[in-house]
Formats: C-alpha cells, structure tokens, sequence
C-alpha cells in the first residue's frame, strides 16, 4: 500500500486550531481518524467556509501527470500558478488544470518522472470561498516509470533473421545503432528502403511509430517487430512512443522519445570506361591500363572475356571491388598472365560509397577490341628474282 505523507505548517498569527491525522491510501479517504477524532475531509461537514484549502488524496495518472484533490476549489490565481506547486528530485511542474467535472481536483503536468519518490509542496492557496492557507501543504508520492522504448535491434530488411551486414567485400556499411540519435548521416549512407527491427521496453506493452512528419502508425504489440516499406530517398526520422502496462500512453513530445535519423540512398551508380584511357580498336600491346569513372563511382568490379577466359560471359565479377581512384590494369592478381592475341572484351560495374550495386553494365562500361600481334613478311622466289630484268634509265 502506497503511503503519503502530510505536513501542514500553520503561519497564521490568529488563534487556530489544527488537528492532522495521517491518511493512508485511497481507501482510507473517506474513514474517520480514530485516533484524533478528526473525520475526513471529504466529510461536507468537515469543510467550514472562509477554512484554507487541505489535502484530501491524489492519483498518479501517468508518468508526466498527477491529480491532487483538495477540500474545496482554490482561485485560478493561486490555484493554477505553477510558482505555488514545489516538487523535489528536480522534477519540474508544466502546467496545471482544474478537473473537468471537479474544481477542487488539479491536474498537475511535469517533465519526466522516474519510478522514484517525490515531495510536492503546495503553499499560497487560496479557496474560492475566501480562505486562505497560511501555510503549506506537503505530500509524497512515487512517480510512474516512463514506457520510453530503449533500443532497437536492426535486422536486414532483406533477411531479417541476420543483423545489418557490416561490410561489402572492403566497403564498410551503414549500420544502425540500437539507441536512439542520428547514424548514417554522412556517407555509407544506409541502403535499404525499408526498416525491419525488434524492440526493447522495460514498461511497454505497446508501440506507435511514424516516419518524419507522416502519421501516428496504429497501436502494435511490442513482441511485433517494427516493419516498414517504400521508404524515399534522403534524410529521415523515425519517432515511437510507447503504451506503459498502466495503460497510459507516453508523451509524443516526451524527452525520452525515440528519435532515429538517418540518410537513405538506395540508387546504383553507374561506370563508364574512360575514353581516354582505351586502347585502339586493333592493337598489339598484350596488356590493359583503363580506368572506370561516373557520378558517384567510388568503387568498381570487372570482368574480362579474352583467349581461354570468358568471365563476362558468365557474369563472373571480379574486384574487391576496387577503389576506382586506382583504375583497372591487366596483367594482375586476378589475370596474372599478359592478355593474348584475338578478341578482348573487358565490362566494368559501379558501386557507390553506400554499397549500392549497379545490376549490371551500360553501353559505355563495356569495350572489345582486338589484340593482333603478327609481323608482314614479304616473301619471294629464286625464279622470281632472276627474272627480273634489269632497265637502264638516265634522267638529265
């Protein structure tokens, strides 16, 4: 059982006479003290007009909300000033009401209340009727825990058995952290449109969630994880409240909500053999120097169809991938033998800073030509040299 505690210090220099006894819970309200005599404030008979406003109970409403129900209704002047309402462990007051349906509860907003004890005292008070608390009221009460989610689990949208993978041959990848805050605002970009993650929440049975300025999603399960598709392009935020078991909801512009931010970038670049660097249509040169260059072209891989390789053909791709700065040269660690004389076709595709992959080639990431190395001869016969015949010729 939840015990309060009253404390009324009476300053007034005209004779009065205070007698307190301790109530104990909601259930008690409404009983009369045996051992002082005094019965309950709720008692009209209890309440004498021109007396000062008393405690009578209160309710823990949510984590950011209470109730205080006095003897009678105080004056908006005293009643709703904030200045007048004291709460300890650095809990502040927000703002204050009056009960619809009842004048003489107040409901009372705060920032963040942790699951922790608090003193709130009320001094100023004055009643609608004219009497004036010439001291002050003190209670304490424990402050319900907030149902903020506290992590998220991110999984690959693609494979949501597995987490986000970390890499792409030498590419580190976006990875979203499990707390809330921004990653990924600066390149690896994260490169999935979609959000799939599992959620953690000490005191949450339920979730909403929106994406950037869209609307709240429906109430859903915490044991469901968060699935969302056909996420656009560029910067994002994904907010979630949650639901405690109480059954309150928390605040949307809580402190303590969950905020994700991020950059989407799900776009392939797309490679393009630098003209410059290709060799002629007919060449004898047995090696390759080319350089894969595009809008947003950090990294590329290639393959090469020559003699006994046939590596475009069967869309087998090497690289890495590589960085493109360092551009393509054949021989290599891949194709470590010199190219040999005949066909040569050699095909690049792009991928960006990001991870993201282009499918597959464009008309200027691909070029063939032919490597011909044979020497001319000019042959002759004996009998073709004899019958040569010779002619004088004089030129004056």
């Amino acid at each position: 059982m939840r015990k309060f505690k009253i404390l009324v210090l009476a300053l007034s220099v005209l004779p009065i006479s205070v007698a307190c006894g301790r109530v104990s819970g909601n259930e008690d309200q409404t009983k009369e003290s045996n051992s002082s005599g005094v019965v309950s404030p709720l008692d009209p008979g209890a309440v004498v007009a021109g007396s000062p406003p008393a405690y009578v109970s209160h309710l823990t409403v949510s984590s950011t909300q209470f109730e205080v129900t006095l003897t009678k209704e105080c004056t908006d002047a005293t009643g709703l000033n904030s200045a007048n309402f004291i709460l300890s462990n650095g809990l502040q007051v927000t703002g204050i009401t009056k009960k619809s349906g009842d004048a003489r509860t107040l409901v009372i907003n705060t920032t963040i209340q942790q699951a922790i004890s608090y003193n709130l005292t009320m001094l100023n008070l004055t009643g609608t009727d004219g009497g004036v608390l010439n001291g002050v009221l003190q209670l304490s009460f424990t402050g319900l825990p907030s149902p903020a989610i506290t992590s998220i689990a991110w999984r690959n949208p693609s494979d949501t058995a597995n987490t986000l993978p970390a890499t792409l041959g030498v590419i580190n990848l976006c990875q979203l952290t499990s707390g809330a805050g921004a990653n990924c605002t600066n390149a690896p970009f994260y490169n999935h449109s979609a959000l799939y993650g599992i959620l953690t929440a000490a005191n949450a049975v339920a979730y909403r969630y929106k994406i950037d300025t869209g609307a709240w999603s429906a109430e859903i399960p915490i044991a469901t994880p968060l699935n969302t598709t056909g996420l656009s392009e560029g910067f994002h935020t994904l907010y979630i409240i949650g639901k405690h078991t109480n059954g309150y909801w928390q605040s949307e512009t809580a402190a303590d909500v969950y905020a994700k931010s991020w950059v989407q970038d799900t776009v392939a670049p797309q490679a393009l053999l630098d003209p410059l660097t290709l060799p002629a249509s007919v060449t004898a040169s047995l090696s390759l120097s080319v350089r894969a260059v595009g809008a947003d072209v950090s990294y590329f891989r290639y393959c090469l169809d020559n003699g006994t390789i046939s590596d475009c053909v069967t869309n087998t791709w090497r690289g890495s991938p590589d960085l493109a700065s360092s551009g393509l040269a054949i021989p290599n660690a891949v194709y470590a033998a010199n190219l040999v004389p005949g066909s040569v076709r050699v095909r690049v595709v792009a991928i960006d800073a990001s991870g993201n992959v282009q499918a597959a080639p464009v008309s200027g990431g691909t070029y063939s030509y032919t490597i011909d190395t044979g020497a001319v001869e000019a042959v002759f016969q004996l009998s073709d040299l004899t019958a040569i015949t010779p002619v004088m010729t004089s030129v004056t």
